[in-house]
């Protein structure tokens, strides 16, 4: 939760050339330069078909607005609720922009009171978030049934890498009726494969679920899997239609 007058009251001199544009499905150029930002998710789902990158944002009833500078060009966008109390989503061509638009947004457009929701690899975004915020809560981020599982875990290991210090070394999961996993770090590179080496741990389709990417067990099978898990498997609520 962020409170609108404590940023009013931190961020007195504030300024800044954004300005805010509800966005329509005829504003062809503005959302082709919103996508472009959105493009710069180190993790996301592509938004084509019939749905569409529009449409992904208006769900749930939420309003699309392009984060415009007074040059016109588009450095970012806004999804947010009819009360504009709630920010569903908010993409950025940078962090310094983020916190920018974030802060703008917030002066100039939001309720009293405004909630904002981050997946936990958005690192960056969660620092920034954490320094003017009054409270957060950790919550479920979906529901998953995993088929591939070397391709998910590989994904989101590779994704936890990326703002994680991974020591070098392997961990090695049997699933029920699935296989094993090698999960493996060297020399700043890391992965997971099918393997047919022996297990450290033997878990179920839902052990292995919560193992891998929820709540980390008191007793690890393997010290190298500390720094990583749980891996940050998650989804942004507007693409959850």
């Amino acid at each position: 939760e962020i409170l609108k007058h404590h940023i009013v009251r931190r961020f007195k001199d504030f300024d800044s050339d954004i300005s805010f544009i509800k966005v329509t499905e005829d504003d062809c150029k503005l959302l082709t330069e919103m996508q472009k930002a959105y493009e710069l998710e180190k993790s996301r789902v592509i938004r084509g078909g019939d749905w569409g990158f529009y449409k992904t944002l208006c769900a749930w009833k939420n309003v699309p607005y392009a984060a415009v500078r007074a040059d016109g060009s588009v450095v970012g966008y806004l999804s947010v609720n009819e009360e504009n109390d709630a920010i569903a989503e908010l993409g950025a061509v940078s962090d310094d922009v983020y916190r920018e638009i974030l802060v703008n947004w917030i002066i100039t457009n939001g309720a009293e009171s405004i909630t904002i929701g981050l997946m936990p690899h958005k690192a960056a975004e969660i620092r920034i978030v954490s320094e003017i915020c009054q409270e957060c809560t950790i919550t479920n981020p979906s529901m998953f049934k995993i088929m591939n599982w070397e391709k998910v875990v590989n994904a989101f290991f590779k994704l936890k890498a990326q703002y994680t210090d991974i020591p070098d070394g392997e961990l090695v999961v049997e699933i029920e009726n699935y296989g094993r996993l090698q999960l493996f770090a060297q020399n700043n590179t890391v992965g997971c494969r099918k393997t047919e080496k022996s297990a450290d741990v033997s878990l179920s389709h839902l052990e292995a679920t919560r193992f891998l990417f929820g709540t980390y067990p008191e007793r690890s099978v393997c010290d190298f899997a500390h720094p990583f898990l749980p891996l940050p498997l998650s989804w942004n609520s507007q693409d959850r239609v």
